[in-house]
């Protein structure tokens, strides 16, 4: 007789989740039994099931005084759906097909009913009891070993939205008699993290800003859990607790064994990354901002792996509650467990620059710029709030050139910052910020790019040309130039991706460029969070809408859309301050950067063309400008890629109409083609480094 084969890779099953209705009765289902099975009766029996009780649960607890994350006492023991497999044999052949599938919605655990099949023989049977996976294993087919392999992927987030899965067994000669007890086993393992502030010193202050539960297993199989759980389960980290990390929380994941590690200090100060048995150990991240007496800031990160004890062990068994609990006595730079770094937030801005692969935290309520008067705002703050008091209830994207370019947005409500995450390759996003309202408060351009200007600087660059990280920047008329503008992909004149963004003069949200040379081209396309396309739209408001609204909050409400209106896109009167030398809180450029006034732009006897005249440069460098076309003032729609490229400057020449420079195939440069344009223009723009003050 073959023993039971504990393989984990003979099936994958997803699991999809299904909440029961509430009801206070159980509804059977019989699956058909398998074939040669019809010479069996049905014969009810009465079964009682138990549910264990979890290991290490605090004595103390009170469900009146539970974590975030929590569920009460009857929530972890909840059965919303119960499937019962029937087997010949007594469990110890795993090759013996299944004889019957029974399933529950909402089952009277104390008085579950279940119609079994006797064998004639009236022989021992096997039976196996899974709770809370739905309605995945109705239509199972196959033996004892099929079923312990199966791959039930998980995707509850640490939560108990759709209850624990829970495992029994049972042997029975399927007869009429007393009644059946069954033991069901959590196999999922609780853990609860809490910290306390108590003993630090006294001036101190610790606010926690990221909780997470990192490297937690997105499947389990059903089948003996004594050996380390396979990594074919596969890993991801929960979503971050964001809100109310001082009251703890809790979070329920299928058991993961690891083993045991490496750390031979016999402390739990070496409980470590670098004593790990191996990478996919569980682990616990708060990150929080401590502040001494003295007034040094720090972000400090404590990173905890629970397990059996708080020196060597890494497993986590289902069933057993994990109590990490967090006694913060000061900084405790001198732990292992913990690393910290300076506190430096990054300037305001409108875009923000990132490299494919990273994280990238900034301040919404810190403005890009100067104020803008016209605007009619009173101030930056009155849009936005402030860090203490903010109007932001939540963050979204609104669009990606790629699906899954920008992974996640999340709106850190303890320190009032941003944070995402973008995949590991270049592009473009636009986030915003949204009031309860779910309108838009203001958006930020997300420029992924592996370029990097941060170490450029007037008092260090002598030459006309410096190399940067994967690029350069170049000085001209006593102004740093960067070498692509916003939004381009590369300085590769031969190549699309040396396109950049266009803005309507004065706004700060930019239009994807052209994704060909060809003339009437096609857009780089963009997508939202789903995946799904979204389009630029062309948008026109007559004198009246326009004289009796906020066109400033219209344009903000509304991103995507290509403002028209006669040659302003924000009204009738023209507004001369929205971008200037000084730069303000609607300019598009990173920090520390502007776009470039009418000051720092070059002349026509001082530019060449490059190749077919895709573009010009200035003569003798490298500083690069291609023809990238334009956004139609009517109807938003690119045209003259490849044949013209004009670009804006910061300088409000007077009327409807602002700054140029630029060129034309047929014209190459010619103040036709870059003398001045009307606001409602979508033409590209190229940042210039802040001078020092």
């Amino acid at each position: 007789m073959k023993k039971r084969n504990r393989v984990r890779l003979i099936g994958e099953l997803f699991l999809l989740i299904v909440i029961w209705g509430a009801s206070t009765g159980c509804t059977e289902e019989t699956v058909q039994p398998e074939p040669g099975t019809d010479n069996r009766k049905v014969v009810n029996i009465n079964c009682c099931l138990q549910v264990d009780p979890l290991v290490g649960e605090p004595a103390t607890r009170a469900d009146g005084a539970m974590l975030g994350g929590e569920g009460t006492t009857e929530a972890e023991a909840e059965v919303k759906d119960l499937t019962v497999i029937q087997f010949d044999g007594d469990g110890t052949d795993a090759n013996v097909p299944m004889v019957v599938v029974r399933t529950f919605k909402n089952p009277r655990l104390n008085e579950l009913v279940i119609g079994l099949m006797q064998s004639p023989s009236q022989a021992i049977q096997f039976l196996y009891f899974i709770s809370n996976v739905g309605d995945v294993l109705a239509n199972f087919t196959g033996t004892l070993a099929d079923l312990e392999g199966k791959l039930l992927s998980i995707s509850r987030e640490g939560s108990l939205s759709e209850g624990i899965v829970m495992t029994g067994i049972a042997n029975t000669n399927v007869v009429t008699g007393p009644t059946l007890a069954v033991k069901l086993t959590r196999r999922f393992a609780k853990i609860r993290f809490t910290y306390n502030t108590d003993k630090l010193p006294n001036g101190d202050t610790f606010d926690p800003v990221w909780l997470q539960l990192l490297s937690v297993p997105q499947a389990m199989t059903l089948g003996s859990t004594s050996e380390t759980t396979d990594t074919s389960v596969g890993f991801s980290d929960l979503y971050p607790v964001l809100k109310d990390i001082e009251k703890g929380y809790v979070w329920y994941i299928p058991e993961n064994k690891r083993g045991t590690g490496n750390n031979t200090t016999g402390q739990a100060t070496g409980k470590i990354t670098g004593n790990v048995p191996d990478s996919y150990c569980t682990y616990i991240l708060l990150e929080g901002n401590y502040t001494t007496s003295g007034g040094e800031s720090r972000k400090v990160y404590y990173r905890f792996y629970p397990g059996d004890d708080a020196i060597n062990d890494f497993n986590l068994k289902g069933n057993y509650v994990y109590n990490v609990v967090l006694n913060l006595t000061g900084m405790n730079t001198g732990d292992g467990r913990v690393t910290s770094s300076t506190m430096e937030s990054l300037p305001g801005a409108n875009c923000y620059m990132a490299a494919p692969g990273s994280t990238l935290t900034f301040n919404p309520y810190e403005a890009a710029g100067v104020y803008v008067a016209s605007t009619n705002w009173t101030s930056y703050a009155d849009r936005m709030g402030t860090k203490e008091n903010g109007k932001i209830d939540h963050v979204g994207l609104v669009w990606q050139t790629e699906p899954g370019l920008v992974k996640n947005i999340y709106n850190l409500t303890s320190s009032g910052e941003i944070r995402l995450t973008t995949d590991n390759k270049p592009g473009n996003a636009l986030v915003a910020a949204y009031d309860v309202n779910n309108k838009i408060l203001w958006s930020w351009h997300i420029w992924i790019t592996d370029y990097s200007v941060k170490k450029v600087d007037y008092n260090t660059m002598t030459e006309t040309s410096a190399a940067v990280d994967n690029g350069y920047v170049y000085k001209y008329n006593n102004y740093i130039w960067m070498d692509r503008s916003p939004g381009a992909l590369s300085n590769d004149r031969a190549n699309v991706t040396c396109f950049g963004m266009s803005y309507q003069w004065g706004r700060k949200d930019p239009f994807v460029p052209a994704n060909t040379f060809v003339e009437k081209s096609t857009l780089t396309p963009m997508f939202d969070a789903n995946g799904e396309r979204v389009e630029t739209t062309g948008k026109q408001f007559d004198a009246t809408f326009a004289n009796s609204h906020d066109m400033f909050d219209n344009a903000m409400q509304n991103p995507l859309a290509f403002i028209s209106n006669a040659g302003l896109w924000y009204g009738m009167v023209a507004k001369s301050d929205l971008w200037s030398s000084t730069k303000t809180f609607f300019d598009p450029c990173p920090a520390g950067w502007c776009v470039s006034p009418e000051a720092a732009i070059p002349g026509g006897g001082n530019v060449s063309y490059y190749g077919n005249r895709q573009g010009f440069y200035i003569t003798d460098t490298g500083l690069f400008w291609p023809y990238t076309g334009f956004r139609n003032a009517s109807t938003g729609q690119p045209d003259g890629i490849g044949v013209q490229g004009i670009y804006w400057t910061s300088t409000y020449i007077g009327g409807y109409s602002s700054r140029t420079y630029g060129g034309r195939k047929d014209y190459q440069w010619d103040t036709s083609a870059g003398g001045t344009r009307a606001h409602s223009d979508g033409q590209g723009v190229r940042c210039v480094k802040i001078k020092n003050t």
